[in-house]
């Protein structure tokens, strides 16, 4: 029981076990609960971030948010609970590009293995990024990040960095962004904020 609790995530206000949970349901449950603010919310709006100096001041708090999206070291978190809360979070920008991007194939600009139960695509982790879209006659690179809270901090790895680092050096018109998920499995909470190539 302890095990379970461990790397469970609260989902609506339910325990979520990720070797157990319905994902095609929960799919569609996530879906269902994203606020119309959220799914209105523009693809090209950047958030509007505070200057450096400022969050030194901020008191951070490690260990009360989750990794997603294959980023954030929390110690004491299982693995699977990371997981977890990194597929919630790319489930809810899937949901939310569907429908900013009608006209475009989502599935498809799906890029990481959490689509493939999704998509029935076979997704590969290790690219730098989650999604690949068009997007005002660019393309976008999207990765995911997200918490069940909002912590405002993450990490990238080494494969993201480069991906990043690699098209901010490029003379192409391409953009690499995060996807930052804060309260992800919280529908009326949760929101997504676009920030700029780090």
């Amino acid at each position: 029981k302890r095990d379970r609790d461990a790397r469970s995530v609260q989902v609506n206000g339910q325990r979520r076990d990720p070797q157990t949970v319905d994902w095609l349901a929960l799919s569609e449950e996530l879906s269902t609960g994203l606020t119309t603010k959220l799914l209105n919310r523009p693809i090209g709006t950047f958030a509007d971030l505070a200057p450096a100096d400022q969050l030194r001041r901020r008191r951070w708090a490690p260990g009360t948010g989750g990794g997603g999206g294959g980023g954030g070291a929390y110690v004491g978190v299982p693995q699977e609970k990371k997981d977890l809360i990194g597929r919630l979070g790319e489930l809810t920008v899937y949901h939310w590009l569907k429908a900013r991007q009608p006209g475009q194939d989502i599935d498809a600009c799906w890029k990481s293995s959490n689509a493939t139960p999704f998509t029935g695509r076979e997704g590969r982790d290790g690219l730098g990024y989650d999604f690949r879209i068009s997007h005002n006659k660019q393309t976008w690179y999207i990765e995911v990040k997200a918490s069940v809270d909002d912590p405002c901090q993450f990490e990238l790895g080494e494969t993201e960095v480069r991906k990043a680092r690699d098209i901010a050096q490029s003379r192409s018109a391409d953009r690499y962004v995060i996807a930052y998920v804060a309260n992800v499995g919280n529908g009326a909470a949760t929101t997504i904020d676009i920030l700029p190539n780090p």
